[in-house]
């Protein structure tokens, strides 16, 4: 689980170090790719907010009306928080 919750923490500071707002179709299909690896792991609500944040990160690259930059935020975010929950939970483990 650890090398996971890292991959996802690789990714998501890489995309702040770029800029949320210059996210791509490449970041989007990382992250479709982290989000299946997640899944086969059995780490549901982790695969729910990567494929969340995947579908806003794809709507916002093709330019949805519906999608705005503050939506694709708070999804970040949200993986942003579980992915320290988790970090935070596994050092306790250890």
């Amino acid at each position: 689980m650890k090398e996971w919750i890292g991959h996802v923490n690789d990714w998501l500071e890489r995309i702040l170090l770029k800029g949320i707002g210059q996210l791509d179709i490449d970041d989007v299909k990382q992250l479709e790719r982290l989000s299946n690896e997640v899944k086969g792991l059995n780490m549901d609500f982790l695969a729910q907010l990567l494929t969340h944040l995947a579908v806003e990160g794809r709507r916002y690259v093709w330019g949805d009306a519906q999608t705005n930059l503050a939506t694709l935020v708070q999804s970040y975010f949200y993986v942003c928080q579980y992915s320290q929950l988790l970090a935070e939970n596994d050092e306790q483990e250890s």
